[in-house]
């Protein structure tokens, strides 16, 4: 059995009696030769080929190859064929895992709860990047999930492919409104004097010009109809009306604050949550504001849960920064000016006074707005 390869050639040309003896002399290995008919013939091993076909145009020889043979020939042409074959398997296999694995988790409807506060919550329930999608029992999940975040009332846990989609619907504490099918009143928000009174259903107790206490029904959901008889109804309108308010801003000369020298970014490999650093040393061994991004690959429109994490650091010292006077009385004012646009938005400021005060340490400005605003509040009869 012959297992290296050989190359069956055939030769011809003018000068080939040169060729012939230039080949026997070479360092080629031929075997099989034969000359007849101003041919000549033989085989020699592929790795000589190239020095053949050297001398071959050295003499000006046209050069044939009529065969090969040798058991690497086949190896290698049926390896060829297992490669396309294993590449099928393995694409199948790829496909296959990564559909059925989980690659990505994506949580929406979270606005008290942070995002990792849910991550944590469903690591705890079994849901986290590399496991098995049909080992998990989402409609479980979904009821853990709901006993184990505080004020949730209803959570949904479905899988796309290779992602965990997690939708999560939050209780508010104290709810806005009474629902539209319950009796209610509504009543002052706060003390005023009550501006207008716009009432689509429910019964006026006060009018413009009114002065109203925290709690005093406006527009009451108990009305009479034309027989005398009460009736109970959900009471609908707008009340506006004229308040005060008052809050009082400080401002130190010395401040210990936050001040930025440098900005360090790392890199990770993230492979199902396990992060391999792509680089040397520490992260950062000083105090720095931490944020960090993920960019997953994707496989034919497919993602991967292979990443880069991008981690960036921004670096700071804890300094005493000196404010003058007239400093510390523009921060204020800044203060100020963020906080009517925070709270105050939806309201008219009618008036403000201000009343300021220096200290050896500090500022302080006392600020009393006179405000229109809505202040009808909703709330629920209830009936014995």
């Amino acid at each position: 059995m012959n297992i290296r390869r050989v190359i069956y050639f055939r030769a011809r040309g003018s000068k080939l009696m040169r060729f012939v003896n230039a080949v026997r002399e070479s360092a080629v290995i031929c075997v099989g030769q034969r000359l007849r008919n101003e041919e000549y013939t033989g085989q020699i091993f592929l790795y000589d080929l190239e020095h053949l076909k050297s001398l071959a145009k050295e003499f000006g020889i046209e050069l044939f190859l009529d065969a090969k043979s040798g058991q690497m020939f086949k190896v290698l042409k049926y390896r060829m064929r297992y490669g396309i074959l294993l590449g099928f398997i393995f694409f199948v296999f790829f496909s296959f895992y990564f559909s059925n694995t989980v690659v990505k988790i994506e949580v929406s409807g979270n606005n008290r709860l942070s995002t990792s506060q849910v991550l944590s919550v469903l690591e705890e329930t079994g849901i986290r990047k590399g496991v098995f999608i049909p080992s998990l029992d989402l409609g479980k999940c979904e009821q853990d999930l709901k006993l184990m975040l505080n004020n949730t009332g209803w959570a949904g846990v479905r899988k796309q492919g290779g992602r965990i989609i997690v939708d999560i619907h939050e209780i508010d504490d104290t709810p806005t409104t009474v629902k539209k099918n319950m009796p209610c009143n509504i009543v002052a928000g706060r003390d005023a004097v009550i501006m207008s009174i716009e009432a689509a259903a429910g019964q006026k107790i006060l009018k413009p010009g009114d002065s109203v206490t925290k709690g005093e029904v406006i527009i009451s959901g108990i009305v009479n109809n034309t027989m005398y008889d009460s009736v109970v109804l959900h009471s609908i309108g707008n009340v506006r009306g004229l308040y005060t308010d008052e809050h009082t801003f400080v401002q130190y000369f010395v401040n210990n604050e936050k001040k930025f020298t440098d900005q360090k970014i790392r890199r990770y490999l993230d492979f199902f949550g396990l992060r391999f650093p792509l680089f040397i040393g520490n992260a950062c061994s000083v105090p720095a504001d931490y944020s960090e991004y993920t960019s997953y690959f994707s496989f034919f429109g497919a993602e991967l849960p292979l990443g880069t994490v991008n981690c960036t650091y921004d670096i700071y010292q804890m300094k005493d920064i000196v404010y003058t006077s007239d400093e510390a009385a523009e921060l204020i004012k800044q203060k100020i000016q963020r906080y009517e646009k925070n709270f105050y938005s939806g309201c008219v400021i009618k008036n403000v006074k201000k009343d300021k005060k220096e200290y050896d340490d500090r500022i302080e400005v006392r600020v009393r707005y006179t405000l229109e605003g809505d202040i009808g509040v909703e709330k629920e009869i209830f009936m014995k």
